[in-house]
């Protein structure tokens, strides 16, 4: 921790860290990162929010980072622990490739989960779109003087959901293969097996959704997928959740639990992961890709956008945005949304 973004300390870092918080502060100070000062007591005893904060090193040279809310919280809200076999059972989890970027991710992630329990049971919950949609699709926390970043990923998020489902129930989204020049820019392909990249081309022209997958070593299959305002963003966004699935489905393989697990979501990752979800990943892509009508579509109604107060303000900024008609957790193991 200890990284400062103003003053002269900056300065000491290396070009590459400086680089990099200056793609979080961006050019408008209201977007600035403020992690450095919201959360540096976070983690670091029982009476703050997060309590509990760890990290481990990925491949690639990513680091992954785990936060969990203070005990109180949990109780208070009956946060039980999710019975996962294949997932963290953490609060928030971060990944990036500077140890305390993934931190700061991995608090923010804990601290919309608060947001996210709080919210759900409050008499305001039709307000936020849980009437509709009970999952956290579309919820983003960021560390800012105002709302704009935290609103920019939860629309992000938002999106990624409906045109993921939206071409795999439909099949009426076009989709290109990103070529190999485009997946070597950055060094987060080394090491990965039949790497293989797609862009969806949504409604919306100015955002760009990179789909990617890969074989482990464990011979599974892996994917990942974001949404960002840039395509080589977007890119690195998804290889950063390919190379998370890789490492948990590389773990689960490692110590396959005799119990199948009940979670849809952790169905999805396994079936997909496995050679007939494959085949069925593979035989969409090859509809969708060798279509020759453009399709003409449109988003759908924006049914929630809004901030997402309380306690948990005081440390960052949460907002959720949601389109109709995309709960995630509808449907079967068969639908590739995880």
């Amino acid at each position: 921790m200890g990284q400062r973004l103003f003053g002269p300390k900056i300065l000491k870092h290396t070009s590459s860290t400086y680089r990099a918080e200056l793609d979080w502060m961006e050019i408008d100070p209201r977007e600035w990162n403020l992690a450095p000062f919201k959360y540096s007591k976070l983690g670091r005893s029982n009476n703050e929010p997060i309590s509990n904060l760890k990290s481990v090193k990925l491949a690639n040279g990513l680091y992954e980072s785990y936060a969990d809310l203070n005990d109180s919280i949990r109780k208070t809200l009956k946060i039980s622990r999710m019975k996962y076999q294949v997932y963290s059972d953490h609060d928030g989890t971060g990944t990036d490739k500077f140890l305390y970027l993934s931190r700061y991710k991995a608090i923010s992630e804990a601290l919309e989960r608060w947001a996210y329990h709080s919210c759900r049971i409050s008499p305001q919950r039709s307000e936020f779109g849980f009437d509709l949609d009970d999952s956290t699709t579309g919820i983003a926390a960021f560390p800012s003087f105002s709302y704009i970043k935290a609103k920019k990923h939860s629309l992000y998020e938002a999106y990624e959901r409906w045109l993921l489902r939206f071409w795999w129930e439909s099949d009426q989204i076009n989709i290109l293969e990103l070529t190999p020049n485009s997946l070597t820019e950055s060094n987060f392909h080394i090491g990965l097996s039949n790497l293989k990249g797609y862009t969806l081309l949504g409604p919306d022209k100015n955002l760009h959704f990179s789909l990617l997958s890969c074989k482990t070593t464990k011979g599974l299959w892996a994917y990942g997928f974001a949404v960002r305002s840039r395509l080589n963003q977007s890119i690195n966004a998804a290889f950063v959740e390919l190379t998370r699935n890789k490492a948990v489905l590389e773990q689960w393989a490692q110590f396959k639990p005799l119990k199948q697990t009940s979670n849809l979501f952790e169905q999805r990752l396994l079936y997909f992961s496995e050679e007939s979800g494959r085949r069925l990943f593979e035989s969409r892509i090859e509809n969708s890709i060798n279509t020759k009508h453009i399709w003409n579509i449109k988003l759908p109604n924006i049914v929630t956008n809004l901030e997402l107060r309380g306690e948990w303000s005081n440390f960052t900024k949460v907002w959720r945005i949601l389109f109709k008609g995309t709960a995630a957790d509808v449907g079967d193991k068969h639908i590739f949304l995880f």
